[in-house]
This record gives structure tokens, sequence and C-alpha cells, in this order.
């Protein structure tokens, strides 16, 4: 039996956004509803918090387009590809200074990180060092490891930023590791 948590609208669960959308409504579809109103029923049990009060009204009267109304609703306010990225930045964003940048730690902002990238990997600007996100990400670590990282950087021809920052993030976690 799969358990799906119910989704909130938290920016923390906004990144699982089309994971938890693409099982509810797979779910949904497998059972045997006789109408609109009871998939509405039924979708409006997976949900909470935030998300659950942006679909409430549409509950008062629910009818046959109901269910239909409250997925686009949903999708509007959670879906696409710029509400996963802002997800996957607020999440680097809520990370705090680094007083040591240990195996554990340098896990987590490798791996916040790397959730982020790929929704940028396109973008010019976050390839410049001047970049308010990259600026941002440095001044997370300890001081020793800024300059360990800036000499990694110029040794290795890279530019620094949050690429780069990944990349010896790696190999730190390897070295840490073993």
């Amino acid at each position: 039996v799969l358990k799906i948590d119910k989704f909130t609208g938290e920016y923390d669960d906004l990144g699982n956004y089309a994971l938890w959308r693409a099982q509810v409504i797979s779910i949904i579809h497998a059972e045997d509803h006789q109408t609109e109103v009871s998939k509405a029923m039924r979708l409006y049990g997976f949900l909470d918090g935030k998300a659950k009060k942006d679909i409430r009204g549409l509950m008062d009267n629910p009818d046959e387009n109901t269910f239909l109304k409250m997925c686009k609703t949903l999708e509007y306010n959670y879906g696409g590809k710029l509400r996963a990225k802002q997800a996957r930045q607020n999440a680097l964003l809520q990370l705090n200074k680094y007083k040591k940048l240990g195996e554990a730690e340098t896990h987590e902002l490798m791996t916040t990180l790397s959730n982020y990238l790929p929704w940028i990997e396109n973008d010019p600007a976050a390839k410049r060092p001047e970049d308010p996100l990259n600026r941002w990400v440095m001044e997370l670590l300890p001081e020793k490891d800024c300059e360990d990282f800036l000499k990694f950087s110029e040794k290795s021809g890279y530019c620094d930023n949050i690429f780069s920052l990944q990349d010896w993030l790696r190999r730190k976690h390897k070295r840490l590791k073993t």
C-alpha cells in the first residue's frame, strides 16, 4: 500500500507537487468513483493547510465540475517549473551559515545545491560570480572553506560560482568520507 502525505502548499512541499499530483490523480482514477463529486471529495482528503484553504470554497456546493476546477486551481497555484524552481531556491535560502563544514554539513549543502542547479543550468547570470545567489551561498561557508574553494577555483581554472562550488563540495565530501 502506497502512503501519500497530504499536500499542504507550504514552501517545503512545493518541490514535491508534481510527484504528489501524479500519485494522487493515479489513485483517484484507479478507484471506482461513480461521480465527479466523489472524485472531488477524495482529492480534498489528500489536502491540508494552505492548499486545502485554496479550494475550500469549491467544496461548498460540489458539482460535476468541482474535481476539474480543483485540479486546475491546484495546478495554477502550485504547478509549473517556476514554482518548482522557487521551492528549491527557497530551500537554499533557508540554510544557515555553517560554523564548520564537516561531512554532514557538506552533504546537506551539496544535496540542496544538487536539487537547485538543474533549474538554472541554462541561465547565464547564474554562472557569473557576482550573481546575488552565488554571493549568498558563498556567505554560508566558514571563512577557511571559502578560501579553500577560491583557491580550488583559481587552480582549476573554474569561475567561482555555485556550479564550481558543487564540484568542490563533491570532492570535499569524498575526502571526508575516506
